[in-house]
């Protein structure tokens, strides 16, 4: 992964990827995403995935997890739409109570 942004304002905590999320980025991703969350103290989590451009598993298993933990996911193109639709569909599969948007 090249870059993780992370704003915060009003409502949520917005975290913008970029680049390539693959194994050896994945604890990179979880780590950001912990201190979004102590940061956030109390906002939505929003993770946006329009400057990503591959996703592996190892990738795709921490998001879904983050998807089970209450973080909404965006993407602004049709390629990461899609990847959101279908982790946030795995995620009801596997029994997540807490997805958003």
């Amino acid at each position: 992964m090249r870059k993780v942004t992370v704003l915060s304002g009003g409502t949520e905590c917005r975290m913008r990827l970029e680049g390539r999320l693959f194994a050896p980025w994945v604890s990179k991703l979880e780590s950001a995403r912990e201190r979004a969350q102590r940061a956030a103290s109390g906002k939505t989590i929003m993770v946006d995935l329009s400057g990503m451009t591959f996703i592996d598993s190892n990738g795709k298993a921490v998001l879904m997890n983050m998807i089970g933990q209450g973080t909404k996911l965006v993407g602004k193109d049709v390629h990461n739409e899609y990847i959101v639709e279908e982790l946030k569909s795995r995620a009801r599969a596997a029994g997540a109570a807490r997805i958003i948007g």
